[in-house]
């Protein structure tokens, strides 16, 4: 239910932050922003991230699929069900 990339990774004054499938009830139903604590050939560890940051009000509000941030164009996208 989580792991899974879900945007670009972000390089910001507290570290990378990796928004990431947040999926625990069904596919798509959100994205939790991590923090990455160490990236080296040892290991890997992340931790939610508690500060704000560009994609914090998108994914606060329209619990998007994916959401990605390049030069000055932020995209993001939202599941839903066609009936």
């Amino acid at each position: 239910g989580t792991g899974r990339n879900a945007g670009t990774i972000l390089r910001t004054a507290s570290g990378l932050v990796r928004p990431m499938q947040n999926s625990l009830h069904h596919y798509g139903e959100g994205i939790r922003l991590m923090l990455v604590k160490r990236l080296d050939p040892q290991g890997f560890e992340e931790v939610p991230l508690t500060e704000p940051m560009i994609y914090s009000d998108v994914v606060e509000a329209m619990s998007p699929h994916h959401v990605a941030f390049g030069g000055d164009v932020l995209c993001w996208d939202v599941r839903d069900r066609a009936r």
